[in-house]
């Protein structure tokens, strides 16, 4: 590796060090995503962190589209910095 693609590659390891994935239950239906889009919802722009995966009703669901709806009682597989994400589970979980 070149000296600046060998200081690229460490700094994006940095950066994943840094990250956490993490799975969420949403049990607040008095919250402004259940019952609406990950497009919608706006969760990565307002939260910083991004929904990974789904489970609902026992199906884990990974291709995930802007489309797909968020419902009370899914779990939720989110990536971001621990501190983004206690923000966002505060909205979803209290």
């Amino acid at each position: 590796l070149r000296p600046s693609s060998a200081r690229r590659k460490s700094q994006e390891m940095q950066r994943l060090s840094e990250m956490n994935v993490t799975c969420l239950s949403v049990q607040q239906v008095d919250n402004d995503i259940v019952g609406k889009t990950l497009g919608e919802s706006q969760i990565r722009a307002r939260f910083n962190v991004n929904v990974v995966a789904i489970i609902r009703d026992s199906e884990f669901k990974t291709n995930l589209t802007p489309g797909e709806e968020i419902k009370l009682g899914d779990l939720l597989y989110v990536t971001g910095k621990p501190e983004e994400i206690s923000n966002f589970n505060e909205m979803v979980s209290l």
